[in-house]
């Protein structure tokens, strides 16, 4: 409990260092961009020479340049050649903890990010509504946050888990959850099929989302039509793709058993990579048709199996490392992660075969209808808060995906898996003012969601200047 008590409290004392800074608190105004080519993401189309007109912290008006005169004492923006879209969310980070929200908010601000899923802490959910609060009022900076809180397993003792042993814990941990203000349940890997069904029942009946991974005692088909809505990592298909899942399974099983965590780490990516060398796609075509009628969300997070899958040497040259403490560096090292200090050279090799079928699972299930998450699963090691986001979107479109379909998966996809599709997800009347404007057209270039001109925030506007300052002190507290 006094561990927990100095988490919080150097979380509030940092998120008030962000929030005492003058130049993050742009005064709601009414903001309006003329002659600016409006980004369709619902139907990957382009409106051009448009304007938009922001009061507060909603759109209030959309329509043809030639149609729309700009507001009396409104902040003009000329917006010719530039782009407009709507603020960018990722949906697999884990950015509370120790220090970790104060380092990473800037840099997802400054990247376009307005909105995240936090996927499991160890702060309480009462703190983060709190926080969120204020960020809502303005009076922090930060994107919009849907959060889980702790992530609810059996026997895995891990620092952000809520452990249950049976089937009647599982049921009050999901209405302690839902009580304490939690958005969604995250599940886990060690749940037993009867804590798993007894969470999937009680979520159901209490009308709360259960997303995560699947137990492996529980397949992807069992979890689709129990109604798990996102599977994040792919975690639970490869095996069900495997023409040698029984195997596979028991390989899974025993790295359950396994005490030390990162001996089970290794015994469990080892399964993964047996999946991988035996993956059939033949055996993912009824998988993927429960997945389309079950409305099955996925959220594979490749970046950061990428990063596993790099090259140290090329990784630790990558420019982003200047805004990445020093510490977290040293944690990021190969002796010094939990996950993979004991992975051997064979292993290292392996994540490659392991990635590209990864890949090649993401184009196989979008070719199928099934709907996409961008993820990054930020807490990772070379997993950058707000860049890495835009590695991902670029990831999909080496998949086969357009630039169109790509952007959906953080823009429009994410408002319409949260239930937010009336607020945000599309630039139109009546939503909120969360939205970035681009020098590039993101239709013909993926990359193009990288040159930000300028963003607006729950309706504050922040300028190419603004964003490079929040760039410039993130690198100076890196430093320190």
């Amino acid at each position: 409990m006094r561990l927990l008590r100095s988490l919080v409290l150097v979380l509030v004392v940092n998120l008030a260092l962000i929030d005492a800074h003058p130049n993050h608190k742009s005064r709601r105004a009414t903001i309006v961009f003329e002659h600016v080519a409006v980004v369709d993401t619902a139907n990957a189309s382009l409106q051009p020479d448009m304007t938009v007109v922001i009061v507060g912290d909603h759109i209030t008006d959309v329509g043809k340049a030639v149609q729309i005169k700009a507001p009396n004492n409104a902040q003009v923006v000329d917006a010719r050649g530039k782009f407009l879209i709507p603020g960018l969310w990722d949906m697999h980070v884990h950015i509370f903890g120790g220090d970790r929200f104060p380092v990473a908010a800037p840099l997802l601000i400054a990247n376009g990010i307005t909105g995240v899923r936090e996927m499991g802490t160890v702060v309480p959910l009462p703190t983060i509504n709190g926080l969120r609060k204020q960020i809502t009022e303005g009076k922090l900076l930060g994107p919009r946050i849907v959060a889980a809180g702790p992530v609810v397993d059996a026997e895995f003792k891990d620092w952000t888990n809520l452990n249950v042993s049976n089937a009647s814990e599982a049921r009050d941990a999901v209405r302690l959850l839902k009580q304490q203000g939690a958005d969604f349940i995250k599940v886990y890997d060690s749940l037993s099929r009867e804590e798993y069904f007894a969470i999937a029942d009680e979520s159901r009946k209490d009308g709360i989302p259960f997303v995560g991974h699947i137990p492996f005692p529980v397949s992807p088909q069992e979890a689709s039509a129990a109604g798990q809505k996102s599977i994040e990592h792919f975690i639970g298909i490869l095996p069900a793709c495997s023409t040698d899942e029984a195997q596979v399974r028991r390989q899974y099983e025993d790295a359950l058993k396994e005490p030390d965590f990162s001996l089970a780490s290794v015994k469990g990516l080892r399964a993964d990579i047996r999946a991988a060398d035996t993956f059939n796609w033949e055996r993912c075509i009824g998988l993927a048709a429960l997945f389309r009628a079950h409305r099955t969300w996925q959220c594979p997070t490749l970046v950061n199996l990428r990063s596993d899958a790099s090259d140290a040497r090329s990784m630790a040259k990558d420019w982003r490392l200047k805004y990445v403490p020093r510490r977290w560096i040293a944690d990021w090292a190969s002796e010094n992660d939990i996950f993979r200090k004991d992975f051997t050279p064979a292993d290292h090799e392996a994540i490659v075969r392991l990635y590209r079928v990864e890949l090649e699972l993401v184009s196989r299930l979008h070719r199928e209808g099934i709907d996409f998450l961008a993820g990054t699963d930020l807490v990772r090691p070379y997993v950058f808060a707000g860049f890495s986001l835009h590695d991902e979107l670029a990831l999909f479109v080496q998949t086969g995906l357009t630039p169109g379909e790509a952007l959906k998966t953080a823009t429009y996809n994410p408002a319409k898996f949260l239930g937010m599709l009336g607020r945000l997800g599309t630039v139109e009347k009546g939503k909120l003012a969360d939205l970035v404007l681009l020098d590039g057209n993101p239709l013909e270039d993926i990359h193009n969601t990288e040159k930000i001109r300028a963003l607006v925030l729950n309706g504050r506007y922040l300028d190419r200047t603004a964003l490079d300052k929040l760039l410039a002190e993130a690198e100076a507290n890196a430093r320190q």
